[in-house]
């Protein structure tokens, strides 16, 4: 076989349409291209073509993985699942994501960090710890990250603000409602009885 016309698609900025004996055979991605030094007039067989389609399978994965990475950190967990709903080969997911933790761009340390950091302004550990452990996050770097963070510090801003737009109901409606809110929001109970409004007499 022989590769008779490599030519730029014009919908699909660098992508590349590959011809072998005058038919259409597939796409590629740049970097496929340049991996595996495709040029015209070039002799192929089909072991070497099934491993250009193969990269290229695991090219498109890589491409998927990265764009849902720009919008956000996520999990390995969340990955995985979000390119199996994208008809996602497991072999190709399982190398696509062993790659990119060695690159350091998925790292579930980092997310949970990331998570409590941005998460924390609004709810406590008990609600933090099922959001991440339903995120695929291991327990023990939960406890990790869990453990550089102040229930008592996010109880009393969580409070300040809530209290700030009640401040027309019953001290003893405050409490109330209060607590539950705080209770919602995933706060420990001991917490909650030890900050200054529930100290009061």
């Amino acid at each position: 076989m022989k590769v008779t016309k490599i030519e730029s698609q014009k919908r699909k900025q660098n992508r590349y349409s590959i011809y072998i004996d005058g038919e259409f055979a597939l796409g590629v991605n740049e970097e496929i291209l340049l991996s595996f030094k495709l040029k015209e007039e070039m002799e192929i067989d089909a072991t070497l073509l099934k491993k250009i389609t193969y990269a290229e399978e695991k090219q498109k994965v890589k491409e998927q993985a990265l764009n849902l990475l720009s919008y956000r950190a996520r999990s390995k967990k969340e990955l995985m699942d979000r390119l199996k709903q994208k008809g996602a080969e497991p072999k190709h997911i399982n190398e696509v994501l062993a790659n990119l933790e060695s690159l350091g761009l998925i790292n579930d340390f980092e997310f949970a960090r990331i998570w409590v950091r941005e998460r924390g302004k609004s709810y406590g550990p008990f609600k933090l710890r099922n959001e991440l452990l339903r995120k695929g996050v291991s327990k023990e770097i939960i406890d990790k990250v869990l453990s550089e963070f102040s229930e008592l510090e996010l109880a009393q801003n969580i409070a300040e603000r809530w209290l700030n737009s009640h401040k027309h109901l019953s001290q003893e409606v405050i409490k109330r409602r209060l607590f539950g809110f705080l209770a919602r929001r995933g706060i420990s109970y001991d917490t909650i009885k030890s900050l200054d409004i529930f100290r009061e007499t």
